[in-house]
C-alpha cells in the first residue's frame, strides 16, 4: 500500500459523511456493511490482501463510528450542561472577531469557567448592540442559552455549528463585563494582527472593494455585502473568498523563492515556512479549508526538511486524518468538501487536460503562445474543479453555474492581485509606513472594483445558473458516478476509450439538465413560502422572478432565499408589498439585501424613504404589471380595507389575499391564497384548491373555505406549483 493515508483519510471522510447525512441508524448499518464487505473481500481476494487497502478501510470505518459517537455524546453533554438552566454565567475569551449580519452583532466565546467551575465549549453571543471588546480581553457575565437552529438534529444548521464547536446561542441577560488585557496568549496576539489589518483596510476603503480585499486577503468575511457573496457565487468563483490552498500556496511560493534567492539554507527554509503556515492559518480563521491546505503545505515542507519526497495524495490524506479524527463532525463542511475535491480534481486531471490543449503549441515560443498556455491551464484547472466539485455543489446548494469558466479566466489572475497587494498594504499601514501601503491598497482596490464588476455583470446574464435540485438530476449524477467508477474498477485497457465514454456522460448530464430546466422554464413555477405568520409568494416563469411578501418570522429570510436559489435566481425583477404592516417587514425586506431588486411596489402606507431595496420604488393602488413578455400578469390592489393580488398565466388564476378585510363574494380562480384569517363571503367564490399561510393550523379558518383541497403551510410546508399555460397545475410539498 503506496499511499496509506490517503486510504484512511478518504475512508474517514466519506464514513463521517454519510453518518451525518443520512438518520444516524441507518447509516451505522450501511457504513458497517459496507465495511465488512470490503473486509471479507480482502480475505478472499489475494491482490487485495497483499497490499492491506480494504483491511486498513474497514478497520477506519469501525473507527471512525467509535469517534463519533464518542464525539456526539460529549457535544451532548456539554450542550446540555449549558442549555440545562435559563441563565448562566460565564468567563472566556473571543475566538473569532466580532461581526454584524442582518441587522444583529455577534461573537463567538471560548468559555473557561460555566457558573464557576472549568469548563470548554463555545458559545455565540447575539446583542442587538455593537460589542466593544478586543481579542485580547477577557469576557465574563450573565447569559441566557438557547439551541441553534431550533434544535433540530441532523439539519445542515445544527451541522454548521458542530462542525465549528459551537454548542449553542445565546442572549445577555445584562451587559457583559469586559477585563481589558485579560488574555495575552500567541492566538489572542494574532487576532489582533487580524483585527487590525481588517481596520487598515475598512478605514481607507470603506466599501464594496474594501469587504472584497478583507474577505481575499486574510477571509474576513463579514464586511462583504450578501449581493456580492451571491454574485461571486452565481459567476462560479466564489473559491476565491475562501481562504484555502490557493491562497496559501501563493504566499508560501513567494516565501520559498524569496528565501531561495537570498540564499537560506534548505532546514531553515523548511522550518520558515513551517512557521509561517501556521501562523497563516490562524491569522485568516483556521477555517477546515485552512486547516487542509496548511497541513498539505507543511507535509510538503516535511519532506523538504527531512529530505524525502513529498506525495500530494498522501499529504491530502494526512490533511483529513488530522482534521477528522479530532474533530468528526468537520465532514459536513461544506467549504472542506469544496476544498478537497477541488484539490483532487486538480491532482487528477488538470496536468493531463492542460498537455492535452498545449499539443497544437508543443514546440513553439512566443508572448502569444505564452498567453494561450496561460488560458489552457486555467481552463484545465476550471474543468478539472467543476467536475470533481460537481457533486458537493449538487448536494449542498443545487446549483451550477454556466458563467464559471469565462469567470475563472477573467478573474483568477486579478484575484491573486488584489490578495497580495491588500495584504501587503494592510501589513505596511499596520506598521505606519502609510504612503506605501496606500499604494499598494490603492492597486488592491482596482482589483476588488474589477472582480465585483466582473461577478455583477455575468451573475446578470440570463441563465447564469443552473438549478439542480431535483431527484432526477441527482439520480442521474449517481449513476454516470457509478458507470466511471466501474470503468475505472476494470481497468479496460482502451484508455481513450475510456475518456470519450466520461466525456459524452458529462455531456449527457448537462444536456439533460439543460432540457429539463429550459422545460420548466416555459411553465410557471410559483411556491408558497412556509414563513409562519404572514405570507410569501414567489414566482417563476422565462428567467424572471417576482416576490409578493407580507411579513414573516425570524427564519422568513432563510427559507424565502433558500427557494431563489433552487430556482437558479440571480436578481428579483419585482418585489410587491401590498400590506402595511411594518413591524413584519425587516425579516423580508433583508431578501432584498441578499439579491439585488428591479422594481419595488409598496403599499403607501409604508412611505418609500423606509424601504432599502429597490432601484425603483412605485406605490401601489391599483397596479397592473406584466412580466415574461406578457405571459404573467399580476394586478395588485391596496386601497382602504382591501390588501389583494390576481396571478394571471394563460387560462391559470390564482387570488392572494393578504389581509380578511377582503371581499370575494362571487370571485372564482384556480387557487387561493390566504392567511388564516379567511376574507370576507369566501363562502359564495369558486376556489379548485386554498392554501393557507401560518405558523399554526388551529388558528386557520377552516369552516369558511368551500375548496376540495385546502393545505396549510403550517403542516405542509412550502407548497410548490407547475402551472401549464392551459390552466392545469401540479402541487407538491417543497423538497
Amino acid at each position: 500500500m503506496t499511499r496509506p493515508f490517503c486510504v484512511v483519510g478518504f475512508t474517514a471522510l466519506f464514513t463521517l459523511f454519510v453518518m451525518h447525512a443520512f438518520p444516524q441508524k441507518e447509516a451505522m448499518g450501511a457504513v458497517f456493511l459496507t465495511a465488512l464487505i470490503a473486509f471479507v473481500l480482502s480475505l478472499v481476494c489475494k491482490a487485495s490482501r497483499r497490499d492491506r487497502v480494504l483491511p486498513t478501510a474497514f478497520f477506519t470505518a469501525v473507527l471512525c463510528i467509535l469517534l463519533l459517537g464518542n464525539a456526539q455524546a460529549r457535544y451532548v453533554v456539554r450542550q446540555n450542561t449549558v442549555t440545562a438552566a435559563k441563565e448562566v454565567t460565564v468567563n472566556g475569551t473571543l475566538t473569532d472577531l466580532p461581526y454584524q449580519e442582518n441587522g444583529r452583532y455577534y461573537a463567538v466565546l471560548h468559555v473557561d469557567t460555566l457558573n464557576g467551575a472549568p469548563f470548554d465549549g463555545k458559545i455565540r453571543i447575539v446583542s442587538r448592540t455593537p460589542f466593544e471588546i478586543a481579542p485580547t480581553d477577557s469576557v465574563s457575565g450573565r447569559i441566557k442559552p438557547f439551541l441553534l437552529g431550533g434544535g433540530t438534529e441532523n439539519t445542515a444548521i445544527s451541522d454548521h455549528y458542530r462542525a465549528k464547536g459551537i454548542l449553542c446561542g445565546a442572549y445577555p441577560v445584562s451587559e457583559l463585563t469586559v477585563v481589558s488585557g485579560g488574555n495575552e496568549g500567541l492566538f489572542s496576539v494574532i487576532l489582533s494582527l487580524r483585527q487590525a489589518l481588517t481596520q487598515a483596510v475598512f478605514s481607507r476603503l470603506p466599501n464594496a472593494s474594501g469587504g472584497v480585499i478583507a474577505c481575499i486577503s486574510f477571509g474576513v468575511k463579514t464586511l462583504l455585502s450578501e449581493q456580492s457573496k451571491n454574485a461571486f457565487r452565481a459567476s462560479g468563483i466564489s473559491h476565491l473568498l475562501v481562504v484555502s490552498g490557493l491562497h496559501l500556496s501563493t504566499w508560501t511560493m513567494y516565501l520559498f523563492q524569496g528565501l531561495q534567492k537570498i540564499r537560506i539554507r534548505r532546514r531553515v527554509r523548511a522550518w520558515l515556512g513551517l512557521l509561517f503556515i501556521a501562523f497563516f492559518a490562524v491569522l485568516t480563521g483556521g477555517a477546515p479549508s485552512v486547516i487542509r491546505a496548511a497541513v498539505m503545505s507543511g507535509a510538503v515542507f516535511s519532506a523538504e526538511l527531512f529530505r524525502r519526497e513529498s506525495d500530494a495524495f498522501n499529504a491530502v490524506g494526512i490533511a483529513l486524518t488530522a482534521m477528522l479524527f479530532l474533530n468528526p463532525f468537520a465532514a459536513r463542511d461544506i467549504s472542506l468538501l469544496l476544498s478537497v475535491f477541488a484539490t483532487v480534481g486538480i491532482l487528477l486531471f488538470s496536468e493531463r487536460m492542460e498537455a492535452v490543449l498545449n499539443r497544437p503549441v508543443r514546440n513553439r515560443e512566443g508572448r502569444t503562445v505564452k498567453l494561450y498556455r496561460f488560458v489552457a491551464s486555467v481552463i484545465a484547472a476550471t474543468v478539472s474543479v467543476t467536475v470533481c466539485t460537481l457533486p458537493v455543489q449538487l448536494w449542498a446548494f443545487g446549483t451550477l453555474s454556466l458563467t464559471a469558466l469565462p469567470a475563472n479566466l477573467l478573474s483568477l489572475t486579478v484575484g491573486s492581485v488584489c490578495m497580495v497587494c491588500g495584504m501587503l498594504g494592510a501589513m505596511l499601514c499596520v506598521l505606519h509606513v502609510t504612503a506605501v501601503g496606500n499604494v499598494f491598497l490603492f492597486l488592491a482596490s482596482g482589483c476588488a472594483k474589477y472582480l465585483l464588476s466582473v461577478t455583477e455583470w455575468l451573475s446578470a446574464l440570463p441563465f447564469s445558473v443552473l438549478p439542480m435540485r431535483t431527484n432526477y438530476a441527482k439520480l442521474l449524477l449517481a449513476l454516470i458516478l457509478i458507470g466511471i467508477a466501474v470503468g475505472i474498477w476494470i481497468r479496460a485497457p482502451r484508455v481513450r476509450l475510456r475518456r470519450i465514454v466520461c466525456v459524452f456522460a458529462a455531456a449527457l448530464f448537462l444536456f439533460c439538465n439543460i432540457a429539463s430546466f429550459a422545460r420548466t422554464e416555459k411553465t410557471l413555477q410559483m411556491t408558497v413560502a412556509n414563513v409562519g405568520e404572514g405570507m410569501a409568494v414567489v414566482l417563476r416563469c422565462r428567467g424572471e422572478t417576482v416576490l409578493l411578501l407580507s411579513g414573516g418570522e425570524y427564519y422568513a429570510e432563510s427559507e424565502i432565499y433558500d427557494i431563489l436559489s433552487s430556482y437558479g435566481a440571480t436578481h428579483i425583477d419585482a418585489v410587491f408589498l401590498p400590506a402595511p404592516k411594518e413591524k413584519l417587514l425587516p425579516s423580508v425586506l433583508r431578501v432584498g439585501e441578499n439579491l439585488p431588486v428591479q422594481t419595488l411596489y409598496y403599499a403607501r402606507a409604508l412611505y418609500a424613504e423606509t424601504l432599502p431595496v429597490g432601484r425603483e420604488k412605485l406605490p401601489i393602488d391599483k397596479t397592473v404589471a406584466d412580466f415574461s413578455d406578457g405571459r404573467l400578469r399580476i394586478s395588485v390592489q391596496c386601497i382602504d380595507i382591501y390588501s389583494y393580488a390576481k396571478i394571471t398565466f394563460g387560462a391559470f388564476s390564482a387570488l392572494v389575499s393578504f389581509c380578511d378585510t377582503n371581499d370575494f363574494k362571487g370571485d372564482s380562480a384556480s387557487l387561493l391564497i390566504t392567511t388564516a384569517d379567511a376574507p370576507k363571503n369566501i363562502d359564495a367564490a369558486d376556489f379548485e384548491m386554498t392554501v393557507m399561510s401560518t405558523s399554526a393550523s388551529e388558528n386557520a379558518d377552516f369552516l369558511s373555505i368551500r375548496s376540495d383541497r385546502v393545505y396549510t403551510t403550517a403542516e405542509n410546508g412550502s407548497l410548490s406549483f407547475w402551472i401549464e399555460p392551459n390552466g392545469k397545475f401540479q402541487c407538491a410539498r417543497r423538497g
